[in-house]
């Protein structure tokens, strides 16, 4: 856990102040707003989270044209996982989308704990599902989907498809 919390230190410290923007993403009919994210610490983990994200899409768009080639050449060249070209990007695909569930789940919970009991009441009446929009608001939103084929395209990460 030292690496991680080391490792998550390190990029949180180097987040710079003009660098902390929040999403541009409206507030939607249905979505009632419970506060504003004033935290700088949450808001450096949503930055976080946010470059994880693009990291694993840009890596998945690396090789995504390479999978085949990669996969026959390995069946004709015989596997060994150490010098796999594509072992090498699952595994670095792999850590990349840990790093971002860990990310992901200490903001939103972060996120929920500041949320007084008032707002949390009102979260939990809508769904319990709670979103960020432009501005760092904060709301209560309906819980978007995701098809599987859109899950698999982003390579693990969902795709909402409005409901």
């Amino acid at each position: 856990m030292s690496k991680f919390m080391q490792w998550m230190r390190q990029e949180l410290e180097g987040i710079k102040a003009a660098e902390v923007k929040s999403n541009d993403y409206e507030v939607n009919d249905g979505e009632k707003v419970l506060g504003i994210l004033a935290d700088t610490d949450l808001q450096k983990l949503w930055v976080l989270r946010d470059r994880l994200n693009n990291q694993i899409v840009t890596l998945a768009k690396e090789y995504a044209h390479k999978i085949i080639e990669m996969a026959v050449e390995e069946a004709r060249s015989g596997h060994n996982p150490a010098t796999c070209e594509f072992c090498t990007i699952v595994r670095n695909h792999t850590t990349l989308n840990d790093k971002r569930n860990a990310i992901d789940t200490l903001f939103w919970t972060g996120l929920r704990l500041e949320l007084s009991d008032e707002a949390l009441v009102e979260l939990y009446k809508a769904g319990g599902t709670i979103g960020l929009r432009e501005d760092w608001k904060i709301v209560a939103c309906r819980e978007s989907k995701s098809s599987p084929l859109a899950t698999l395209l982003s390579f693990g990460l969902p795709i909402p498809i409005p409901i």
